[in-house]
């Protein structure tokens, strides 16, 4: 069995792990919200993604992640507070395609998780997804199918990455981010970076909870709804997804620009010269096509009917 198809099978284990360990959570959805969301992220999000990545790696030698160059770990830093102003354009355009249809659940908002401790949410979003996460759809898929073809793997692993939340009204946000941590790694081959910038980010979001948490009742409400002076349509939004764009662009360019740069210099990344230790089973086999996989395509259909099941939850045609 091919390297490419390794990974596809060790995801679809891990997404069937984790849609069992979540099925059994599911039976204690009564008890403190606090002690379910870290269950969620310690006895599922570990053992799902973490573990098992962290396994393969070892199993199929994958090269090691060595400790970040201090340049890039500021650059990272500034990729994350710039990756704010992507996901907050891309809410935009999501708003834009989507918002004459009303959401009824969303576990990602702020809003679901601001009766948390805040020790639960900086660990239950801002520490463990992004380690567990990270290390399997950019350290260890994304590390194993850009050997095939790099575009291809980092829109692949970008739509599972998506997909993989199970919240279709914000689908287009996860895959925006999984593209701008995807070319971080694919720049630098260096996963504690993506970390970096996926924590950033989720931090960001607890922040804001944690901010919408102090304000009085209704406050929260009222400056949701006057977000647009331009008015509530879909072409305000479009407008404001086109500026928000362009501010995220002039933002995370010239920092990804300079971590390519910085990688060029020390020979490090996608620059860093092969060694015995890098050379691990079906490296350079780029004839063969990472997509003639049935287990990649089951695992995509499986993600598919999830997000569909999710979507007729979230827009309220099926309640629970």
């Amino acid at each position: 069995m091919s390297l490419n198809k390794k990974a596809s099978l060790l995801f679809l284990i891990s997404v069937i792990l984790f849609l069992s360990l979540s099925g059994v959570l599911g039976l204690f959805g009564g008890v403190d919200p606090n002690l379910f969301f870290l269950l969620n992220s310690l006895a599922v999000s570990v053992p799902s993604f973490l573990i098992p990545a962290i396994f393969f790696r070892r199993k199929f030698r994958l090269p090691r992640f060595g400790v970040p160059d201090p340049v890039l770990f500021v650059t990272a830093i500034g990729i994350g507070i710039g990756c704010i102003f992507l996901n907050q354009a891309l809410s935009y355009l999501t708003e834009a395609l989507f918002g004459s249809l009303r959401v009824v659940s969303n576990s990602t908002t702020a809003e679901t998780i601001m009766g948390l401790d805040v020790w639960v949410m900086i660990i239950a979003l801002a520490i463990v997804p992004p380690v567990s996460e990270e290390l399997m759809m950019r350290g260890t898929l994304l590390e194993c199918w850009r050997r095939y073809a790099p575009v291809g793997a980092l829109i692949l692993t970008s739509l599972l990455f998506g997909l993989l939340h199970a919240a279709p009204s914000s689908i287009i946000i996860y895959f925006g981010l999984g593209l701008l941590l995807g070319a971080v790694y694919l720049i630098t081959r260096n996963v504690w970076l993506c970390m970096i910038v996926h924590l950033i980010n989720n931090l960001v979001s607890v922040i804001g909870a944690v901010a919408m948490k102090g304000m009085p009742e209704g406050a929260a409400e009222i400056g949701l709804e006057s977000v647009s002076w331009l008015g509530d349509s879909s072409a305000t939004y479009m407008i404001l997804f086109v500026i928000g764009l362009v501010v995220a662009g002039i933002i995370l360019a010239p920092l990804l620009i300079s971590l390519k740069y910085r990688c060029s210099k020390k020979k490090l990344g996608m620059y860093a010269e092969k060694t015995e230790e890098a050379q691990v089973p079906n490296e350079g086999e780029e004839g063969k096509s990472m997509w003639n996989d049935a287990i990649l395509w089951l695992t995509i259909l499986l993600l598919v009917l999830i997000n569909v099941f999710s979507g007729l939850i979230e827009f309220g045609v099926i309640k629970l």
